[in-house]
């Protein structure tokens, strides 16, 4: 999930920055970046989470990406 999350925002980044948009349009974008980006930190947290669950109960860690 984190991954799809990671992806998500990079296109979106890619996509503002390719678009030639006027500055009206500019809070909008930057509101919509921000919010991509806390949830692509929330995102790393939660994998993070489950990571050290499987290891609290299982005593092994998964490989990291």
């Amino acid at each position: 999930m984190d991954d799809f999350v990671d992806e998500k925002y990079r296109s979106h980044v890619n996509r503002i920055l390719s678009d030639g948009k006027t500055a009206g349009d500019l809070k909008c974008y930057l509101s919509a970046t921000l919010i991509m980006r806390y949830l692509e930190r929330i995102a790393d947290h939660s994998a993070y989470i489950g990571e050290s669950v499987v290891y609290i109960i299982t005593g092994q860690r998964s490989p990291r990406k």
